[in-house]
């Protein structure tokens, strides 16, 4: 049972009103380990929370997905206990894609019960696709970079410096994708009315195919090409 604890009028930016909603007291929600388990994925490991614990503000925490993305590729490239790096990053993609649709699902629910709905960065006060979900970053940020790492471990014409700086460069273009929701990203984004995560998850999922798409066109495909020349 939630425990009323008070009421809490905040203004909403989009709606341009007030509204008042009720708090609960935390300690009347108890957390059960597979809802904690949730909104780890969800929040790739809760670091969809360090904006709140540095700033106190939520924006930032798709970007950190984003970045925890590419540190994973290049821990896994660095390592030497994979044979195939890019079959690793392949498997792990595909594994937190599935579980992650339905771990935001819960999670979200989880979240919205404990601490209610807060205003995002947009000024939007969010129910759903909270800050701090960043899966969906994660997710489309590994997709973006996979057409990069099978090149790198089997076409070798890739220097290590060159595949680093690549992979920065995948970072910076699937967030201009997903910032800019361009080609039909917004459209999949606007599904979020819809009682589901897949909306969340899948429009993160084109941004990367997008940004893997030019990345492989723009930058490998010019590298390769100087390679046979």
């Amino acid at each position: 049972m939630l425990t009323k604890l008070a009421l809490d009028a905040s203004f909403c930016v989009q709606t341009k009103r007030w509204r008042v909603v009720m708090k609960y007291k935390r300690e009347s929600i108890s957390l059960s380990w597979s809802s904690w388990f949730m909104v780890c994925v969800a929040t790739t490991c809760f670091t969809g929370f360090l904006p709140w614990l540095v700033r106190k503000r939520g924006k930032g925490g798709g970007l950190i997905g984003s970045v925890v993305g590419v540190v994973i590729v290049a821990l896994v490239f660095a390592s030497e206990g994979f044979s195939e790096p890019s079959f690793v990053v392949l498997c792990l993609t595909s594994f937190l894609l599935c579980i992650g649709v339905f771990a935001v699902q819960d999670a979200e629910k989880v979240m919205l019960l404990k601490w209610g709905r807060r205003p995002r960065h947009t000024g939007e006060c969010a129910y759903h696709d909270f800050n701090e979900t960043n899966i969906d970053e994660f997710v489309g940020q590994m997709i973006a970079l996979l057409p990069l790492c099978f090149v790198h471990e089997h076409m070798h014409f890739i220097t290590e410096l060159h595949f680093y700086t690549l992979l920065l460069t995948g970072l910076a273009l699937f967030r201009v994708f997903d910032t800019t929701k361009w080609l039909g990203i917004s459209r999949v984004e606007k599904w979020s009315t819809l009682n589901t995560a897949l909306p969340i998850m899948f429009d993160d999922v084109l941004a990367g195919i997008y940004a893997g798409i030019v990345l492989v066109v723009a930058f490998i495909l010019p590298t390769w090409y100087h390679y046979l020349t």
